[in-house]
């Protein structure tokens, strides 16, 4: 889950930037295919295929088209991808920040705001 200034997604990744989106009352309020653009300061650039905390989520919706949330506030506990052994997308699911694998790169990171010259 991430949770914006606004609303609390629920992101189902579905491998190569692909996922399941779901939490906003008009956009996506059940599951919808989307693709994780990335994070951005809302300037020219965008971190790709990355969900930062204190960034902006922007997404490809197939009806709305390109999609640019409020700051992502809370991504609650790490989330780590899981696949179960029958083939189908992957979910990420909440576990402790400890229990991560080191081998298995966060979804979600923290991002301190740009420093200002």
């Amino acid at each position: 889950m991430s949770g914006t200034q606004h609303h609390w997604y629920t992101i189902v990744n579905r491998s190569g930037g692909e996922a399941l989106i779901s939490g906003h009352p008009n956009y996506c309020p059940e599951p919808v295919p989307v693709r994780i653009e990335g994070s951005t300061w809302m300037g020219s650039m965008l971190k790709l295929r990355f969900i930062g905390r204190g960034m902006h989520l922007e997404f490809r919706h197939p009806t709305y088209h390109t999609i640019t949330t409020s700051r992502v506030v809370e991504s609650g506990p790490r989330l780590e991808k899981t696949r179960e052994d029958a083939p189908g997308p992957t979910t990420l699911r909440s576990t402790k920040p400890d229990t991560v694998p080191p081998a298995t790169p966060p979804m979600f990171a923290d991002v301190s705001p740009p420093m200002s010259l």
